[in-house]
């Protein structure tokens, strides 16, 4: 008997994505998923449009419920879901006709507690694909090696000082009984919400294999991803890296990565002086680089990327007008460059 597959897939406004996107998933050559489509508060015609495809695929099982955002819909996907392995689709992806067939045999060839993929970088616009290659190789990691492996990699910070690959959990396919016993996503943040439940997860998993196929593919439209001012994104930031502070002292790792941690530190503050670049009110903008710069105990500059150096004189010799400046600069390089 073919195991069950549960798919979950939170949407929110999606009627130019959505046929694309759950059509994949129905014609995939493994036929035993569930795949469960949670509406949440969409005020375009997506709710008709999965009404209509879940009358044609008994498969497809639709929830309607006000917007409640991202993680309380994958939350309420998790306890609805009945199949031994989960799995999650992002509503502007898709995913190629073999990928559920390929996880599932190899979940049940290695007894695995999860498999993280590559994935294909799709763009508006072009043809062209590219495969975000985070491994060169099939990789078995067991035990302590998890730990030891993935908490380093996902959080950033290794010898090459390159961003992280991104901890999604779209990447994955997770055996069901171990996210159902203890994890879920958290719904008090609204950023890296799939870091915080990888972290979780990895720590209770026995056996994971990092896989260097490719099958899902991450769409990036440009208009969708255009930077908005967030407010109060600093404060969003320190609650998130608390959590993730919280998981790696539970796991004992702490210490050992620390500078791994200060990376991820960087991380943020960069992203907090760049979304306050994006502040409309001029004042505030100001106060907030100001408050920024200056809290130099939330920032350990010993681990940066080339590309930050600018931002990082900024935050050492807390010079606002510098900040202030290069942020023109780089919107100028970035709106001539398209």
């Amino acid at each position: 008997m073919e195991k069950l597959v549960s798919v979950i897939i939170p949407i929110f406004n999606a009627e130019k994505t959505l046929n694309k996107c759950i059509s994949s998933l129905l014609n995939q050559s493994y036929k035993n998923i569930e795949v469960i489509a949670v509406n949440d508060g969409s005020t375009d015609k997506s709710a008709e449009l999965l009404d209509n495809l879940s009358k044609c695929d008994k498969r497809l099982k639709v929830i309607h419920r006000s917007n409640q955002g991202v993680s309380a819909s994958r939350n309420i996907g998790i306890k609805l879901s009945t199949g031994s392995f989960i799995t999650f689709v992002d509503i502007d992806d898709w995913i190629d006709d073999t990928y559920i067939e390929v996880a599932v045999s190899k979940m049940n060839q290695g007894d695995l507690d999860c498999i993280y993929f590559n994935y294909y970088e799709n763009y508006e616009g072009k043809s062209l694909e590219y495969v975000k290659r985070d491994f060169d190789q099939d990789c078995l990691l067991e035990g302590t090696k998890i730990v030891e492996k993935l908490l380093p990699l996902f959080i950033g910070g290794d010898n090459s000082y390159k961003l992280p690959p991104m901890a999604v959990v779209w990447r994955g396919i997770y055996k069901s009984v171990l996210v159902k016993k203890n994890i879920c996503f958290n719904e008090n943040v609204s950023i890296m919400e799939d870091l915080i439940f990888n972290l979780q997860f990895i720590g209770m998993a026995s056996k994971i294999l990092l896989c260097e196929k490719a099958g899902y593919h991450y769409y990036l439209n440009e208009n969708s991803t255009t930077q908005r001012y967030v407010e109060g994104l600093e404060r969003i930031n320190e609650d998130v890296y608390t959590e993730i502070l919280s998981i790696t002292k539970n796991l004992g790792m702490d210490n050992l990565i620390s500078c791994h941690l200060n990376f991820r530190k960087n991380i943020m503050t960069i992203a907090n002086i760049k979304n306050e670049s994006l502040n409309s009110d001029s004042k505030k903008k100001i106060q907030n680089l100001k408050y920024i710069i200056n809290r130099s105990h939330f920032v350990q500059m010993d681990r940066v990327p080339i590309g930050w150096y600018p931002f990082v004189l900024s935050i050492k010799f807390k010079t606002t007008i510098f900040v202030q400046s290069f942020m023109k600069i780089v919107a100028l390089k970035n709106k001539w460059s398209k």
